[in-house]
Formats: structure tokens, sequence, C-alpha cells
């Protein structure tokens, strides 16, 4: 037995308690029984299918959610594409740039579905799709995307898909303040909107915005004070903004409510125009609507009183000027236009000791509008005041093709005047105010930015 005795002394170190050699055959295999040599590896082996379904579940679920962070950042793309489209008046288009934006940020429509809700878009809110706490808000777009992502490990015990979902609302938030002066700024110009030189600007409960994206939209001296000044490019200078922090840079454009919502006159609105004789002497006179020429005034000393309505101007200017003054206050709308349809529009000149007091009509088409050039006008013509007296205009001046130029070191405004121009220039004084009531203009909204909120 020296080979069993040999045998049993090897392997007694290893021996588990109680288990001691043996002398025969059956002690051997007793103690071999109690060996516990390589139960690690025993064990190992058993955990190891489990180690692995531990392992690959959570490279899944980390997989489950990178997946998810992806479609969710899709869905916030898509509420803030919709809501632009939103906010700049083309909610028919939302769902289709929604999508589109989704879909470059990696949601696929072959493994998703997607629900673009917005009120103006819809109309109600299909059954079934996520409702947030905006549901009522108009301009509120929420986006529900759903994204199908196949199985690995799991898919070895369970059969289905795993849907993930992402939702994201956007909608406009800010200030929205009133504006009473707007430079439409196309071709994003330097300094669009220009307060400089010797002057005294008072905007009375109104903003100012440009819609220029140039880095130097505006320029603007402490002589003009403002609640605040929205540029959708920069600016510079130091005005007095009462209720914001300087010029407020990169902000969304504002929308010239005027556009859409006046009928744009017609080349035949101009046609057969007569042209206007002052009387001579000098003597003041008075004026009924219709289509002139031109008007030209400059007796002076003396004004002339015009009758209620609206005076078509083909291809002409408004020349006040010799200490002349004309009343408009009866409820007044000059309209510069241009018979043969080119767009060869004229303009406004109120200079020397001369001024013009005008109040806009409360209703109709011109509702709201002092002086009116269309956007199809050409931009050779601009709106100037450069008078030495005092002008009243309470509603608004719109010529969004060329420019409007304060420059008088007499003061032109009221406690209701919008000026909506591609540049506004203020190189004199001026007071404007967003108290129109009952005015008949309609409000330029400005200050707000399209944000997710949810």
């Amino acid at each position: 037995m020296p080979l069993v005795k040999n045998a049993l002394q090897k392997i007694k170190p290893s021996l588990a308690p109680g288990c001691g050699p043996g002398r025969e055959l059956g002690a051997l295999l007793k103690s071999l029984r109690c060996d516990q040599r390589g139960a690690i590896l025993i064990l190992f082996a058993l955990m190891m299918p489990v180690l692995l379904g531990v392992i690959g579940m959570g490279v899944e679920v980390g997989f489950w959610f990178s997946k998810h962070r992806d479609l969710q950042s899709a869905a916030d793309a898509a509420a803030l594409a919709g809501g632009y489209e939103v906010y700049e008046s083309r909610s028919s288009q939302t769902k289709t740039v929604a999508d589109r934006e989704a879909g470059n940020n990696g949601w696929s429509t072959t493994t998703g579905t997607s629900i673009i809700n917005n009120s103006q878009y819809n109309g109600s809110y299909p059954t079934g799709a996520y409702t947030s706490n905006y549901s009522t808000d108009s301009n509120a777009v929420e986006v529900f995307l759903t994204q199908t992502v196949d199985r690995m490990f799991s898919g070895w015990f369970m059969g289905n898909d795993v849907t993930l979902n992402a939702v994201a609302v956007a909608t406009l938030v800010g200030d929205d303040n009133v504006a009473c002066v707007l430079a439409l700024g196309a071709g994003n110009p330097a300094q669009a909107l220009l307060a400089s030189g010797s002057l005294s600007v008072t905007m009375s409960g109104c903003s100012a915005a440009t819609n220029s994206t140039d880095p130097n939209a505006v320029f603007a001296k402490p002589g003009l004070s403002v609640d605040c000044i929205y540029s959708a490019g920069g600016g510079s200078g130091s005005p007095t903004t009462t209720q914001c922090s300087g010029i407020q840079s990169n902000q969304l454009t504002t929308e010239d409510p005027y556009e859409a919502a006046v009928t744009k006159p017609i080349a035949s609105d101009f046609s057969a125009c007569t042209t206007y004789a002052q009387p001579s002497p000098p003597a003041d006179d008075g004026l009924s609507p219709d289509v002139y020429c031109g008007l030209t005034y400059t007796n002076n000393g003396h004004t002339l009183t015009l009758s209620s309505g609206t005076y078509y101007i083909d291809r002409g200017d408004l020349f006040i000027a010799s200490g002349a003054s004309i009343d408009a206050t009866a409820g007044v709308t000059f309209v510069f236009g241009d018979s043969t349809g080119a767009g060869d529009c004229g303009g406004v000149t109120v200079q020397g000791a001369s001024s013009i007091d005008i109040t806009a009509p409360t209703s109709g088409n011109f509702s709201g509008l002092a002086f009116y050039r269309n956007s199809e006008c050409d931009s050779g013509a601009d709106i100037t005041f450069s008078g030495s007296i005092n002008s009243t205009i309470i509603g608004a001046i719109y010529n969004p093709s060329a420019g409007i130029v304060m420059s008088g070191s007499g003061t032109v405004g009221s406690t209701c005047l919008q000026v909506i121009g591609d540049t506004v220039t203020f190189t004199g004084n001026s007071t404007l105010g967003s108290s129109c009531g009952s005015a008949g203009t309609l409000t330029v909204s400005t200050g707000s930015k399209v944000s997710l909120v949810e």
C-alpha cells in the first residue's frame, strides 16, 4: 500500500474538517469526497450564465437609455422647429417641419411614429395623444415620438421589440412687449434702427425692435428712452432702457401686423390723378379725398384742412414747407402708389417751420394708418419729418420698403404713434406711445422667444 499512503499524504493538507486518511481504498475515496480543491472553478462555471446574463442586460438597458436620449433630443428639436413655424404664422407647415427636424436628429419614420399637436394646426388634439399643460395654448407645439428598438440579449426570452417614447413641448415665452418702433431691415443692413445726434426721443410704455441680423443693427445714444430694444442681430450705444438691461441681441424677429391685415391698393386705384393747386394769393384752404398726382402745400402761415377719407397719391410726394400746416385730424390716410404698377411711389417731406396734425381713421382697410406706402413700392422715397414746429400724429407711419426719418428741432408724436419702416432714424425730437385704445391701430408684439417648456 505505499502508493495509497503516499497519495493520502499528498492530499492531507486540503482535506475538509472531519475527514482523515484511511488505510484502505474506502478511506481514500472518502478523502477524495471531502477534498475542496477546485470548488471555486465549479461554482464559477455554474454562475457564468447568470453573470453573462446580468452583463448582457446591463449593456442592453444602457443601449436603450442611449437611444431614448437620442429620441428625446429629436423630440426637442421637432418641438422647437414647430414652434417657430407657429410663430412665423405658418401653422399649416407645423407637422411637416417638425417631422423633418426630428428626422434630421436621428428619428426614423420606418421604425417610429409621431404626433405633432398644435391647436392652430389640428384644430383639436387626436384621441390618445399626449396632452400637456399647454394644450390650450395656441402657440404651443406638442411632439410625441415613438421609436422601435430591436432586442439583443433579452430577445432570447422575450419576443416583442422595445418601444421608446419621448415628449417635448415648445411655446412662446418672454416679455411679449408692445413695440412703437419696428425697423424691418430687409437685406439686414447695419444701423437699421439709428438714434444719434442731439436727440430727445421718448417712447412711453413701449419698446423698439429691428429684424436686421447685422451685428450692428442698432446704434442708439442716451437721448433715446425706451422700455426695451430688441435686435435680431446686435447693437451698440448706450440708450436709456427702463425695462431691460441695454440692447437685447439675437432676438426673434418681430412680425409686421399690417403686411397681412391690409389689402394692398392696386394700380387702378391711382388712375386719373388730379393736380392740386394751392390758393393764390395764399389763404386757408380745404381738400376732399381723391387721387392726386402729388400734394404740395407751402402757403406760409396758412392751413390746409382735409376732410376725412383716403387720399391716394400717384407717383408723387406729400410736401409741406415754408411755414405751412396741414390739419388732417378728421380721420385721414395718405396712400402712396403707382398707376403704372411699376412701384414708383412717392414719399413725405415735412420741413422748415411747417407741421402736420393727422389722426388716422379707426375703421376700414386703412384703420389706424396715417401714412401708408406698401411693401411693393420701391426703396427710393423716405417719409421724413424735419420741421421746427410740433406735429401730432395719431396712428401708424408705415413704409416697409424704405426709411422713416425724424430729424427736426420740433417734436413729432403723440401718445399713440407707431413707426414701421425698412429703416428708422431718429436725429431729432419725438414722443411715441402705445396708449392707442380705440385708435384703430394693430398691436406690434416683440420680445418673445420660442422655448422648450416640457
